[in-house]
């Protein structure tokens, strides 16, 4: 069933227990929170990730954005850019 709910785009830095930090998108409801994002029910979170350098965030990695499914549980931290 796909949702009317309109989303919006947070820019983030992530850190995580098994790769090196990334910047990315993470995409919020409208009203949403990315504490709630992180605090609901589900198990992953699908991320956008933007570069994996943090000295250039504004450059990716090829002409695509690679989207990564992440396990919560992986995350150490998430620094919110916008």
């Amino acid at each position: 069933m796909k949702s009317n709910t309109c989303k919006e785009c947070n820019r983030v830095t992530i850190k995580t227990k098994s790769m090196p930090a990334f910047v990315g998108y993470i995409y919020l409801s409208k009203d949403e929170r990315l504490q709630d994002l992180l605090n609901d029910p589900r198990q992953f979170i699908p991320i956008q990730i933007i570069s994996t350098d943090l000295n250039n965030p504004d450059l990716s990695d090829s002409a695509s954005f690679k989207t990564l499914i992440i396990q919560k549980t992986e995350i150490i931290s998430i620094e919110d850019k916008n």
